[in-house]
This record gives structure tokens, sequence and C-alpha cells, in this order.
């Protein structure tokens, strides 16, 4: 039956379940009505509430402003039905955008540099592009965050190979500190900070 903009299910719960062998699933359930759903006991019955929200066809443009780069790079990516999502550089140093033709890669990875642009300094932060369509990011060539572009597949390999002998060479250094990684260095050495680097 349907109350206040959702949709709910009462279960009789089968012998030999619980609660717990529905909370299981939950995760699954909402992937598939891809939308969200809360499931509780109520007096007997297993209740099951599919909350029927939209996104905004257009949200305005908010300024985010970021932490201090100390605590992680987290760049704002969209809104999903949980509010604005984030990408978490500490966590998750290794990411993809990935999708088909014209379905908005570009347009993210551009505002992912307004957002590193408006928020740290060329002190803190260094960031080196790829681009082998010549023109996605060639506005951005300039600026003063960005250590390093280039457009041909050998410059982006001897880039991406530089990259690397930095890595390693920072990895010796942690080793010989005692530290496993950039944040825990920093904080340690405030006065011979490392700059974050971003491919």
């Amino acid at each position: 039956f349907s109350v206040n903009n959702s949709v709910r299910f009462l279960m009789t719960i089968p012998l030999g379940l619980s609660l717990k062998d529905f909370l299981k699933f939950q995760e699954a359930l909402e992937q598939q009505i891809k939308t969200r759903v809360n499931i509780s006991y109520n007096n007997g019955f297993i209740e099951i509430v599919s909350i029927v929200e939209e996104l905004k066809e257009l949200y305005p443009f908010e300024l985010q402003k970021a932490k201090p780069i100390a605590e992680g790079i987290q760049i704002p990516l969209g809104y999903s039905l949980d509010g604005l999502e984030y990408i978490s550089l500490k966590e998750h140093p290794h990411s993809f955008c990935v999708g088909s033709t014209g379905g908005g890669k570009s347009v993210c990875l551009k505002s992912l540099m307004v957002f590193l642009i408006l928020n740290y300094s060329p002190s803190e932060l260094e960031i080196y592009l790829g681009d082998l369509k010549f023109v996605e990011f060639a506005l951005f060539k300039n600026v003063g965050l960005v250590k390093d572009f280039k457009t041909s597949v050998s410059d982006v390999t001897e880039q991406v190979r530089a990259l690397l002998e930095e890595t390693e060479r920072r990895y010796q250094l942690f080793e010989s500190v005692g530290v496993t990684n950039i944040f825990d260095y920093n904080k340690k050495f405030p006065d011979k900070k490392l700059k974050y680097q971003i491919l």
C-alpha cells in the first residue's frame, strides 16, 4: 500500500527466519528497484518501505570548500539520492572515470580540475595532465597547479615513468624515517613537506 510518498509491504515471517535474514538483502533489493528501502519488524510482520525519491533535473552551482589538504583530498562528484557524493583520493588514490561517448566524462574531469584549482595552491599540490585528445585539458596547461602537460602517447608514457620514479623515491624516504605515507611524513616533518601529486 502507498503512504506519504512511499510504498509499504507487510510480509509474514517464514519459520526459521528473522529480521536479520531480510536485512542481509537490503542493499541488493535497493539496487534492483533503484530506490532506498527501510526494513523493520512491525507487530509480527516484516515491513519493507520503499521510499520514492527523485533527483532534481538541475542543481545550482555551489562552490564547495575543501578540507585542509593534510586531511586528504575529497572531490565533489555530484548528487545522488544520498546527497552530494565525494571521492576521497586518500581512500581511493587510483580512480577511473568511465562511461559511454557523450556521457559527461570530460565535463566531470574539468569540474574536478576547477575544484582543485580553486581550493589548493601550487605550494601544496602538483597536477600532471596527459591529454591524448590535445584539446580536453589544454585550457588548464598554464594554471599554476599544473606542473606538466603532455599530449602524445610517448610523452605521456614518459610522464608516467617519471612519476613512478618519484613514487619509488618517496617510498624509500618514507621507509628511512619510519612512516608509510605522505600524510604521516608531512605531519612528522612540517618543515620538509612533500607536495601532493595528481596524475
